[in-house]
């Protein structure tokens, strides 16, 4: 019974505030969560919603992981932070969403948090299709002061707003925006990772263990930008915590100098903040 009203508690929402006291809020939309981490993860004791119907469990494996390194990067006690699961796609075998639903979600699950007013908002995704709502949207939750740290995209393409260049959305829409690169163990750009003028934020994010969906006594192994993404979310709510303002994360949270080779960023200078 106990467990039952934890999960139910997982599907309600009261109050909203930007305010970073008490906790701060960390809106992580993806693809649910393993509802058994419900006392190891610190989950929001309202707000979470499933925008897919077929609930906010994860059956897909990837937003328990990128739950689980925000869990492990905000080196922070539980009553400091929360995280608000909003679940805009399954992946399961029966799911049959096309780009227009996994869209629609996406933008459902964007107003929701700032509806909700999450100070930070974690989308470990993207793709190659502008959306004019979405856009706008995450305009608006710029405008209200939402931290927004999005994927730069697992393609090894160079971004830029020329013709020759890839264009990858929502990293694109917002120079705002903290778009997050991928590094390998030897703090270079993985070879997936899409790079560019755009990518401001570099995390290594290749080869690293989070929590999985169908087992909370094991260790899941995943590589790509959504963990880069996931672990610079962690570190951006430990850094706000520090007593600082929200006025200063996007200064505070640029890559390091680089010099481009092969295609590949060779950090002279990565950034140290953890």
């Amino acid at each position: 019974m106990k467990a039952f009203i934890a999960i139910l508690a997982l599907l309600l929402f009261v109050g909203t505030s930007t305010s970073l006291a008490n906790p701060i809020r960390i809106a992580v939309i993806d693809t649910g969560i393993n509802l058994s981490l419900i006392n190891k993860i610190s989950l929001c004791k309202s707000g979470h919603r499933d925008f897919t119907n077929t609930g906010i469990r994860d059956t897909h494996g990837h937003g328990t992981h990128v739950s689980g390194l925000i869990e492990q990067y905000a080196n922070t006690n539980k009553d400091s932070y929360c995280q608000v699961i909003l679940k805009y796609y399954s992946g399961s075998a029966n799911d049959k969403s096309s780009r227009y639903n996994n869209q629609k979600n996406t933008n459902q699950a964007l107003r929701w948090a700032i509806t909700i007013g999450v100070n930070v908002i974690n989308y470990s995704s993207g793709g190659f299709n502008y959306d004019i709502e979405e856009a706008s949207l995450i305009k608006m939750a710029l405008d209200n002061h939402i931290v927004v740290v999005v994927a730069a995209g697992n393609y090894g393409y160079e971004l830029g707003i020329d013709k020759q260049y890839a264009r990858y959305y929502p990293a694109m829409y917002d120079t705002r925006i903290i778009v997050v690169g991928n590094l390998d163990k030897s703090n270079h750009a993985h070879p997936t990772s899409n790079y560019g003028v755009i990518v401001n934020r570099w995390e290594v994010g290749t080869d690293v263990f989070s929590y999985c969906h169908k087992s909370i006594s094991k260790s899941c192994c995943m590589t790509g930008t959504s963990q880069a993404t996931a672990i610079a979310s962690g570190k951006i709510i430990d850094y706000l915590l520090n007593n600082h303002s929200l006025s200063t994360i996007n200064v505070r949270y640029r890559g390091g100098n680089y010099e481009t080779k092969n295609k590949r960023f060779i950090f002279k200078n990565l950034s140290k903040e953890k």
